[in-house]
């Protein structure tokens, strides 16, 4: 019998790591508020986000470098980053990115 891989390698790891996003989010929200501040991340910045997962941060770095800047996102989880890419396309299509 082979173990199960990594919880984050599986599709269904990684759809619930996205039902506790919302969750999540609002726990972790003056925190990461605070870490950008700190790494003065605004207009026309340039972010690596490593451990992206679902691209979570990235979304909110986004916000901040606008359409001038670049985030460069990496995750170990190759489903991780599929579903951060889905998100990140529906996010810039609504905003006419």
């Amino acid at each position: 019998m082979t173990p199960p891989g990594p919880p984050f390698e599986s599709r269904g790891g990684v759809l619930a790591w996205e039902r506790r996003a919302a969750v999540r989010s609002a726990v972790l929200a003056e925190a990461t508020k605070r870490m950008l501040d700190a790494v003065a991340v605004g207009p026309g910045g340039r972010v690596l986000d490593v451990g992206t997962g679902t691209g979570d941060t990235a979304l909110l770095v986004d916000e901040r470098v606008g359409p001038a800047g670049h985030i460069l996102v990496i995750d170990a989880s190759r489903q991780m980053i599929e579903q951060g890419y889905k998100k990140i396309r529906e996010s810039a299509l609504s905003r006419g990115r």
